[in-house]
C-alpha cells in the first residue's frame, strides 16, 4: 500500500502545467493581436464595424446599449475582412452578430493545446482524490504531532498513533477527534495536533478492541429485522419500538435476514439514543 502523501507533488505539477497552458494561450493571443495590427485592423471598433454610443448603469450586461457604425473612414467591410476581429471580447460583442472572437489554432497547435488541457484536468482530479485520501476522517490512522496548550496533564502525548473513531466539532467550534490507540486508550486531540500516517490501515487490532468495548457496554435485546439497507437495519423490539441500527455497531444484525428474530447486543449509548428500552412505542 502506498503511504506517501503526494499532495504537494501533484499540486506543484498541476500548477506547472496550468502555467504552461496559460503561457501557450497568452502567446497565441499576442501573435493574434500582432496579426490584427499588421493587417491594418481598426482600433476604434476592433474590427467589429460598430461602436457603443450609449449604455445604462442599470444593466451591467450591456444588453440595453445603443450602437452606431464605426466612425473611421478607413474601416470598411473589405478592411475588416482582411484584419478579422481583434483578440478578446467585451460584454457588448455577445449582442452583435459575428462579433465574438474565438482563437484559431493550427492542427499542430490544437494537438499541443489538447494534450496540455487533458493533463491539467487529469491532475486536478488526482489532486482532489489525494487531498480526500489524506484528509482526517473516521477509519484513518493518525499520529499526534503537537501537544497543544493548556495544563501539562491535559496536553496530548506527542508520538501517539491510533485510529480515528470519530470526528466532530465541539461547542467552541473546534474540530476534535476521538483516537483509539492499540492499548485501547482513547485520546481527544484537536485536528490541528495530528497528521494522517495511513489513510487505509489494517484495522484488525482496533476492530477487536472496539468490538470488546461494545460487548462490555452493551445490552442484549430481542429484536426482529424488518428492513435492511447497505449499512443499517430497521429493527423492532418486543415492546414495539422501531429504530434504524447501523451494522457497524451491531454485527449480529448484519448477518440476520429480514424477518429473523435475534438477540442483539446493542451499545448502551445507542439504546439510549434510540430509546429502545422503557415505555411504550
Amino acid at each position: 500500500m502506498r503511504l506517501k502523501n503526494r499532495t504537494e507533488e501533484i499540486r506543484e505539477e498541476y500548477k506547472r502545467v496550468g502555467e504552461e497552458l496559460g503561457s501557450f494561450k497568452a502567446a497565441h493571443r499576442v501573435a493574434a493581436e500582432k496579426a490584427f495590427i499588421d493587417a491594418g485592423g481598426c482600433d476604434k471598433c476592433r474590427g467589429r464595424g460598430w461602436v457603443v454610443t450609449w449604455d445604462t448603469l442599470d444593466c451591467i450586461r450591456g444588453s440595453y446599449a445603443q450602437y452606431a457604425s464605426c466612425p473611421s473612414d478607413s474601416c470598411t467591410p473589405d478592411s475588416r475582412e482582411m484584419s478579422g476581429l481583434a483578440p478578446g471580447n467585451s460584454k457588448y460583442d455577445q449582442w452583435n452578430r459575428n462579433s465574438t472572437w474565438h482563437p484559431t489554432y493550427t492542427p499542430e497547435e490544437s494537438k499541443e493545446l489538447d494534450a496540455l488541457d487533458h493533463r491539467w484536468r487529469q491532475l486536478a482530479g488526482d489532486l482532489s482524490k489525494e487531498l480526500a485520501r489524506w484528509t482526517m476522517s473516521e477509519g484513518k490512522l493518525v499520529k499526534i504531532v503537537k501537544a497543544g496548550r493548556g495544563p501539562i496533564e491535559r496536553r496530548q502525548k506527542v508520538g501517539t498513533v491510533g485510529l480515528v473513531e470519530r470526528k466532530f466539532t465541539n461547542n467552541w467550534g473546534t474540530e476534535k477527534l476521538i483516537v483509539l490507540d492499540q492499548a485501547g486508550k482513547k485520546h481527544w486531540p484537536s485536528t490541528s495536533l495530528v497528521e494522517v500516517v495511513d489513510p487505509e490501515p489494517d484495522t484488525t487490532v482496533y476492530d477487536k478492541i472496539m468490538k470488546a468495548e461494545r460487548e462490555n457496554n452493551a445490552v442484549p435485546i430481542i429484536v426482529t429485522v424488518e428492513k435492511k439497507s447497505n449499512k443499517a437495519a430497521l429493527i423492532v423490539t418486543t415492546n414495539g419500538k422501531k429504530a434504524w441500527v447501523p451494522f457497524s455497531q451491531v454485527d449480529s444484525i448484519r448477518r440476520a435476514k429480514i424477518g429473523d428474530t435475534v438477540s442483539a447486543l446493542i451499545p448502551m449509548w445507542l439504546v439510549n439514543q434510540k430509546k429502545l428500552i422503557g415505555g411504550n412505542k
